[in-house]
């Protein structure tokens, strides 16, 4: 029995380390693209922080026929590779679903409102 409680207490540290490690690695800005389902992309610039409780939070900028688009990511918890958070811009308001590569040095993932509206893409 001790065992087993040991081997859990291991566990929980490694992943508790593992999502703050991941976590510093998030900070920063990626250029990439934001595409709908219908086949239009847009460049999208997205800069992301993390606090020390594993919070993320930042802003997105991008271009949307003719006019720029700015907003605010919140709410964002990283697990692993994967990040869950929620944006909100003049537009409107939803989520964000992304994975980001071995070194976190870019991610795609789907956007949406309701049900998803396309795909999010960033590179350092």
């Amino acid at each position: 029995m001790r065992i087993i409680k040991v081997s859990l207490y291991l566990l929980s540290l490694l992943l508790l380390t593992s999502n703050l490690f991941a976590s510093g690695l998030v900070n920063g800005t990626y250029w990439g693209k934001l595409g709908y389902l219908d086949g239009k992309s847009y460049p999208m610039i997205s800069s992301f922080k993390v606090n020390n409780e594993g919070f993320v939070w930042g802003k997105y900028k991008f271009n949307y026929e003719e006019k720029t688009l700015e907003g605010v990511f919140f709410d964002g918890k990283i697990s692993g590779k994967n990040l869950k958070i929620y944006w909100q811009d003049d537009a409107g308001k939803g989520w964000l679903d992304v994975t980001f590569d071995e070194k976190f040095d870019s991610f795609e993932g789907t956007w949406g409102v309701k049900g998803p509206e396309g795909y999010w893409s960033g590179k350092k």
